[in-house]
């Protein structure tokens, strides 16, 4: 049996946290675009040391808000619109 090799697994562990620049790359969106979000308080990284971590469940309550965000505003512009032109 050789020593440092890696054996191949039933199933992929999944991950708990992802590198900040493995997150702006999920989300398709820049590392500079994801600290502003960070700075904003709209995502909550992981410290760990110097290391910055963005948990699978942060982003996708990231994504949940954002997507809802998106909706609501949509709705707001489609009711401002029908106030206006009457």
């Amino acid at each position: 049996m050789k020593t440092g090799t890696v054996t191949n697994r039933p199933f992929e562990e999944k991950r708990l946290t992802i590198s900040l620049e493995d997150a702006a790359s999920r989300l398709s969106v820049s590392p500079s675009f994801l600290r502003l979000e960070i700075g904003r308080g709209k995502i909550r990284p992981v410290r760990l040391g110097r290391r910055v971590l963005i948990s699978e469940a942060e982003i996708d309550r990231y994504l949940t808000d954002s997507t809802v965000s998106l909706v609501e505003a949509h709705g707001a512009k489609k009711a401002s619109a029908k106030t206006t032109t009457r």
